[in-house]
């Protein structure tokens, strides 16, 4: 098998026509993850919100983020959530129904509507990479970010799980190299691709590792990735057994993970 370029845009469309993959992967990361501040909460309070301010954000998913702050959000003068999906905007549209300082349109970032200046802070949460040219992204975004504005983009590293599990694909033989493809916004490079569109780039790492107890919850995992799409599910019981074998003493599978918020200021 080879994987599947997360930029592939038949395999986006097919990733991300519900809720399904996503939602199984943000439930695994939840329950295996290590530290205690769920992932969501922390990307939040590394926001420096200013009452009235307008926030756009580009790549929502299901728009989650926001769920459990509504008096945050009424704080907002606007918020502005955008996909390139149909399927998720039209989730995210029944979830903020009635919300008056909502808006919530399908748009893909290297097309947006907006006029120059029009954003105080922009969100791109793990969205980056599967976008065609990351660079004419970068340049959008910030046209429209406000001068003192700020941009939060979180991403992956290609030393966390992703190299964890094409290691394990390899080994089993169910895929032709263990090579982690080029990423295209990562920790790696994602503070040199701001660097070209923002005066200021800083890294806030997210402290957390998988720590997994049952190998069927991780097989599922990876068959919801879209660079897995390629995988015969007549491998699962393989996979599951493999993983079985590669427990630890106490039963447990440690995954490392790389995740992380870039902060880049206009």
């Amino acid at each position: 098998m080879k994987t599947a370029n997360m930029r592939d845009q038949e395999v986006l469309a097919r990733q991300y026509q519900d809720n399904s993959n996503l939602q199984i992967r943000q439930n695994f990361h939840k329950k295996y993850g290590t530290n205690p501040v769920e992932y969501t909460e922390w990307i939040l309070s590394k926001i420096e919100f200013i009452k009235g301010c307008r926030i756009l954000e580009v790549g929502c998913g299901t728009g989650n983020l926001w769920a459990k702050h509504p008096q945050l959000v009424e704080s907002f003068s606007a918020l502005v959530l955008t996909d390139i999906s149909p399927g998720m905007i039209e989730l995210v549209r029944e979830k903020y129904a009635g919300r008056k300082n909502i808006h919530i349109q399908v748009m893909d970032v290297l097309d947006m509507p907006f006029e120059a200046n029009s954003f105080d802070i922009i969100v791109a949460n793990s969205m980056l990479y599967h976008v065609n040219d990351v660079e004419a992204a970068l340049e959008n975004i910030h046209r429209v970010l406000r001068p003192g504005g700020e941009l939060y983009a979180t991403t992956f590293g290609k030393d966390g799980q992703i190299s964890y599990i094409n290691n394990a694909m390899f080994a089993m033989g169910l895929s032709d190299s263990k090579k982690v493809d080029d990423i295209s916004f990562s920790l790696e490079n994602g503070r040199e691709l701001l660097a070209k569109y923002f005066s200021v780039v800083k890294l806030e790492p997210f402290d957390a590792h998988l720590e997994v107890t049952d190998p069927a919850e991780l097989v599922e995992y990876i068959f919801s990735m879209a660079s897995m799409s390629r995988l015969d599910s007549s491998n699962r019981d393989q996979m599951i057994a493999y993983f079985e074998s590669k427990k630890d003493s106490r039963g447990i599978l440690t995954i490392p993970m790389m995740y992380g918020m870039f902060i880049a200021s206009k």
